[in-house]
């Protein structure tokens, strides 16, 4: 089975993809939302998928070994012990609904600048067809 089916496997409860040189993982990977046991130990993960903020049942997460993006490696912490792989789920968890949370926010904003900008041009249009019309007139008066 490849890596992209595992989002198919939505009752898993524990998974170790430790050791196997991943570079990233699917973007439908937080389909796995009763995942309670990552290890992503010793791979070559850079980025996690935003819908890591849907593993909302993840309790422990191992990400040691792992060259990430500075921000999320901040975030995950060590992971030396138990408490702190319990506090790298959380927190890692954490970060990606804050992160959505912006990511949606940021879209409905510019989806909202778009359609301000499609409204001006239509009214441009309008205001232009009807200056034609109005100089079209006044040519036929003139005639």
């Amino acid at each position: 089975m490849s890596l992209k089916n595992f989002s198919s496997l939505s009752h898993l409860t524990k998974l170790d993809l430790s050791k196997n040189e991943l570079r990233e993982l699917p973007e439908d990977f937080g389909n796995l939302v009763k995942l309670k046991y990552l290890d992503l130990y010793q791979n070559q993960l850079q980025h996690l998928p935003l819908s890591f903020s849907k593993l909302k049942d993840l309790k422990w997460l191992d990400l040691k070994d792992n060259p990430l993006v500075p921000t999320v490696a901040k975030v995950a912490g060590p992971c030396l012990d138990t408490k702190q792989c319990q506090s790298c789920a959380r927190d890692v968890v954490n970060f990606f609904v804050r992160l959505e949370k912006q990511v949606n926010s940021e879209l409905e904003s510019r989806n909202k600048t778009r359609q301000k900008q499609l409204e001006i041009n239509q009214q441009k249009k309008q205001e232009e067809k009807k200056g034609k019309k109005k100089e079209k007139q006044k040519q036929n008066r003139k005639l």
